[in-house]
C-alpha cells in the first residue's frame, strides 16, 4: 500500500495515500494535512502532489519555508519524488515509499467517454504534433522534457495553474516568463516550453 511513513523524536507512523490523495498539505499549523508540531517546521512548509492516473507521477514542493526541505540528504524547492525517496523536514524523516501503487478510488467510472464541456485542453502549435490536443483531466499534467524543462499543470479547485518543475529557464506564458510559484492560466494563454508552444483552452471552442 502506498503511504508516508514519518519519523520523528524516535517514534514512527504511517499515513495511507490512497487514489483520492491529490494534494497533501505539510506544515505546522493545525490545517495541513500532515501537522509536524516542532518549532523548525514552517506553519505551511510543503506540498506533495500526488497524480493518481497511469502516469503516478508525484512531487514535493517547499513553500518558501524557513529551514527548508531536504530530499535524499539535498535540499530542493520542487522534487518529483520517486518511491523510496526520503524527505526532511527539521528533525521529521519522511519516506515517501509507494510499493503496491495507489488502491483505486470507490468513485464509479463514467458511463462513457464523453468529457464534460469545461474539460481544460491544450493544443500543440507547431513541430511534428502541431494540431494535436489533448484533455486535462487529471488533477497534475507534466509536459516537457526531462532534464531539460519540465512543468506541472495543476487542476485546482479554483482553476488551472502551471508550475514550472525543472530546468534553467522557466516556461514562457504569452511570452513573457511564468516566474516562480503557480501561474493561473487563462483561456487562450499560450505556453512555450523550449520552443514547443501550446495554447490552453478552459472553454469550448469551435473545431
Amino acid at each position: 500500500m502506498a503511504k508516508l511513513i514519518i519519523t520523528m523524536a524516535g517514534a514512527s507512523r504511517q499515513m495511507p495515500l490512497t487514489a483520492l490523495t491529490t494534494r497533501l498539505a505539510i506544515g505546522r499549523a493545525a490545517h495541513n494535512d500532515l501537522v509536524i508540531d516542532h518549532p523548525g517546521v514552517s506553519a505551511e512548509h510543503a506540498i506533495i502532489v500526488i497524480d493518481s492516473g497511469d502516469g503516478g507521477d508525484a512531487y514535493l514542493e517547499d513553500l518558501g519555508s524557513t529551514n527548508g526541505t531536504l530530499v535524499n540528504g539535498q535540499p530542493v524547492m520542487r522534487h518529483f519524488l520517486q518511491s523510496g525517496d526520503v524527505i526532511e523536514l527539521a528533525e521529521c524523516r519522511i519516506v515517501f515509499d509507494m510499493a503496491g501503487g495507489l488502491p483505486c478510488a470507490d468513485a464509479a467510472p463514467p458511463e462513457n467517454d464523453t468529457l464534460r464541456l469545461d474539460t481544460p485542453r491544450l493544443r500543440i502549435l507547431n513541430g511534428a504534433h502541431a494540431g494535436l490536443s489533448f484533455d486535462l483531466v487529471k488533477p497534475l499534467t507534466t509536459v516537457g522534457r526531462l532534464g531539460k524543462q519540465v512543468a506541472a499543470i495543476l487542476r485546482l479547485p479554483d482553476g488551472v495553474s502551471l508550475m514550472h518543475v525543472e530546468g534553467a529557464t522557466h516556461p514562457l506564458v504569452n511570452d513573457r516568463p511564468a516566474g516562480a510559484g503557480m501561474h493561473r492560466l487563462q483561456h487562450l494563454d499560450t505556453i512555450d516550453m523550449s520552443g514547443t508552444r501550446l495554447q490552453f483552452y478552459s472553454q469550448p471552442v469551435s473545431q
